[in-house]
C-alpha cells in the first residue's frame, strides 16, 4: 500500500472531523492513563457551541493616584561624550577647544545637580581639561609655525 501525497489526508467517509477529534482524544486520554495512571491529566474536548467568557469583575476601590517620578535627561553623560570626541579630536588638531570648554560646564553642571551622575561628570571634567590641554598645545605649535607670536 502506498502512502497518500502530503498535501491530502487520508479520511474515512463515515467519521465526521468532530468525531474524529473525539475518537483522537480518547485514545490520547486512554494512552495518558496507560502511561500515568487515572485521572492524572485531564484531556478537554474542544468546544462545540458558543464560547461564554466568564464576566469580568470590575475594580470599586480607586487606584490610588500617584505623582509621575521626573526623569532627568543626564548631563554627566552628554558631558562625557563631549569630553571624549574633543580628546580624540585634540590629537589631531587643535580647534575642538570650544567642545571641550562645553564638556567643562556640562560636566560640572552634572557633578553639581544631586540627581545627576558625579562620576561621568567628574571624567567629563578632567578629560575636558586634557583635551583642553592638548588643544593649547597644538595651538601654540600653529602659532610659532605662523610666526604669531
Amino acid at each position: 500500500m502506498t502512502d497518500p501525497a502530503p498535501d491530502q489526508q487520508p479520511t474515512d467517509p463515515a467519521i465526521s472531523p468532530a468525531e474524529d477529534v473525539d475518537a483522537y482524544a480518547e485514545r490520547l486520554q486512554a494512552r495518558t492513563e496507560e502511561l500515568f495512571g487515572t485521572g492524572a491529566i485531564p484531556i478537554q474536548r474542544p468546544a462545540t457551541g458558543p464560547v461564554r467568557t466568564p464576566p469580568v469583575a470590575r475594580r470599586t476601590d480607586e487606584a490610588a493616584w500617584t505623582e509621575p517620578t521626573l526623569v532627568r535627561k543626564g548631563l554627566g553623560g552628554s558631558a562625557f561624550s563631549f569630553a571624549v570626541s574633543a580628546l580624540i579630536g585634540s590629537f589631531f588638531m587643535g580647534w575642538l577647544a570650544p567642545v571641550a570648554v562645553l564638556s567643562l560646564v556640562l560636566g560640572i553642571l552634572a557633578v553639581r545637580r544631586p540627581a545627576e551622575s558625579s562620576r561621568l561628570g567628574a571624567w567629563a571634567i578632567g578629560l575636558s581639561i586634557l583635551a583642553l590641554v592638548y588643544s593649547a598645545g597644538w595651538i601654540w605649535w600653529v602659532g610659532t609655525q605662523l610666526v604669531w607670536w
